[in-house]
């Protein structure tokens, strides 16, 4: 057990406690946005991300204390958003059925991979992670980092996959396309399934999160597909040599600039 497991003790524990796990462009902010304005289904945010502060919150066990005093909800329901590589911190570095019990999953996917990766590739590029975000930068195109960003993403995908079968976790599978054309149902469905009841009558829409997409997803789409569609070639995505770890190479592969491997 870990400092985390044993100092958690002394705050309020919740009754329920929902992970959310996705990847960037799934409307994840959109989704943490409508929670967080039920009142009832916790408070749902990147805690676990080195990227994001929380006051003077940087290990572990800090970001814990965060996550159950920022993330919990009146009824006892805290809620996190974890991208896998926070996951992977937070399992390696806690025990997390004791940090957070009941835990209820949900996995926040998007059926169209090609519209995820490009909008992640735009987002690198301009910074602009949320509708809140104003950049004065152009996005580029460029369809290597489209299909790097491709790759990432099914990556990933596999990893969580491999993650909730290993455990014997059935997550409440929730997708993107799902999300934005029904958000009521959607909000309704989560408290179905944490076992909150929730009124839709009471739920709101108008929180502070827009989709982003505009026009140039679209044509990046078009233009992707006209140059790099081929059924005569299967892609290989596993990663068969590892690059060494530096932020040069982590920022190239983010940016679509690692060199294949020969």
């Amino acid at each position: 057990m870990t400092e985390c497991d044993k100092q958690t003790g002394h705050s309020p524990q919740p009754e329920k406690t929902v992970i959310i796990v996705t990847e960037n462009r799934c409307g994840s902010n959109y989704l943490c946005a409508l929670m967080n304005a039920t009142g009832m289904l916790g408070n749902p945010s990147e805690y676990f991300s080195p990227h994001i502060t929380f006051d003077n919150a940087v290990t572990i066990h800090e970001r814990c204390l965060v996550a159950l005093s920022r993330g919990m909800t009146s009824n006892r329901v805290v809620a996190i958003k974890v991208f896998a590589r926070h996951l992977e911190r937070l399992v390696r570095e806690t025990e997390i059925s004791i940090a957070f019990p009941n835990i209820c999953w949900i996995w926040l996917r998007r059926n169209d991979l090609l519209a995820q990766a490009i909008s992640r590739v735009i987002a690198l590029q301009t910074r602009a992670w949320t509708s809140k975000s104003i950049s004065q930068i152009s996005p580029a195109y460029s369809s290597n980092a489209i299909l790097r960003s491709l790759k990432y993403i099914s990556e990933v995908e596999a990893r969580v996959r491999v993650f909730f079968a290993r455990n014997g976790i059935s997550p409440f599978i929730l997708w993107y396309e799902d999300l934005i054309a029904r958000p009521e149902d959607t909000i309704v469905r989560i408290g179905s399934f944490v076992g909150v009841d929730i009124d839709p009558l009471e739920i709101t829409t108008d929180v502070y999160t827009r989709v982003q997409r505009t026009s140039i997803n679209e044509d990046w789409r078009e233009r992707f597909i006209s140059e790099m569609a081929s059924v005569n070639y299967l892609d290989q995505i596993w990663v068969q040599k590892f690059y060494s770890r530096s932020f040069r190479n982590f920022w190239r592969l983010l940016t679509g600039r690692l060199p294949e491997h020969k």
